[in-house]
This record gives C-alpha cells, structure tokens and sequence, in this order.
C-alpha cells in the first residue's frame, strides 16, 4: 500500500538547547510507538539521527523517524497511519559527533 506524504503544517517552536531539522517521518498512535520503532529498527528503517517527538498533525500520533531511502512496502507496518515530514529534534549521539567535531576544529 502506498502512504501519501503529508507536509508539516507549521514549525515547532525551537529550544534553545535543541536543534531541528526537517527530516521523512512515519506517524503513529503514542501506544504503539514503541512496537513501530522496533520493527523499524530490526530492519535498518529507522533514522537514528533524530529522536522520535510528537507529531504535529495530531496530538495522538508520534513522529518516527526513518531513513530516506525507505520504500512503502518498508513502512508497510499495520500500526503505520500513514508517512510524511516533519522537523525532528537530532539525537543526542547526533549533536554529540557535531559539538566534537566542531571543538576538534578548532585545536
């Protein structure tokens, strides 16, 4: 089945201390975030760059992150609603490698 894209209406406010970026996204009900990460995770789908966060097309829903290469057959989870993109906070492993990255610059 194919998961039409859907756009992010409006950006999130930004924490100080929290960087965001638009990245492609599933959407799924907060129960079942969990279950769905797994799944996406045992099959190199999810995008670990960025941390799940609340979607922002409905307050139900959780945005995961995936990769942008995954096909729809991937995400063709039954607890899938349906895919789109949306901006995701970076992981902390993510902002990790860029603050050392950026420190060892400038040694």
């Amino acid at each position: 089945r194919s998961l039409p894209l859907t756009p992010w209406p409006q950006m999130p406010q930004q924490d100080d201390n929290e960087q965001l970026e638009a990245t492609e996204v599933v959407y799924v009900r907060k129960k079942d975030a969990k279950t769905v990460k797994t799944y996406l995770e045992k099959y190199g789908q999810l995008n670990k760059d960025f941390r799940m966060t609340a979607a922002i097309v409905s307050s139900d829903w959780i945005a995961i992150p995936v990769r942008n290469n995954t096909d729809d057959a991937m995400v063709g989870h039954p607890l899938i609603i349906e895919r789109g993109t949306q901006v995701c906070p970076y992981s902390t492993s993510r902002l990790g490698n860029h603050k050392h990255h950026y420190n060892s610059r400038q040694d």
